[in-house]
């Protein structure tokens, strides 16, 4: 319920790709492209695409093989209908920007 009158609809399709290259058993660098399409009641209807580039640690040279730790650098381009409601408050005035980070993946 996002608080409109009437039903509340929310419809979210997402796609990507993430290629890994190895350059030794522990070292990889990750490439990842995604495509997001929303159009829901609250937020109205939109587009969002975003590139990452994670250098990245893992205990073997297999695509899954996990724990990885990656530092990571994602640039983002919003639609005009979701400025204001894609990024947070940081970017909430704008329709592009740029995030930086350090994630954990596992799994058991």
């Amino acid at each position: 319920d996002y608080g409109v009158t009437g039903d509340s609809t929310n419809r979210w399709l997402s796609g990507g790709i993430r290629p890994v290259y190895h350059f030794s058993k522990h070292l990889s660098l990750a490439f990842e492209a995604g495509f997001d399409y929303t159009d829901n009641d609250r937020f109205g209807n939109g587009t969002l695409g975003k590139l990452t580039i994670a250098p990245q640690i893992t205990p073997d040279a297999k695509h899954l093989s996990r724990p990885a730790i990656r530092a990571f650098l994602t640039y983002a381009r919003w639609a005009d209908d979701l400025a204001g409601s894609a990024g947070g408050a940081d970017y909430a005035d704008d329709q592009e920007g740029f995030t930086i980070g350090i994630q954990l993946e596992t799994w058991w």
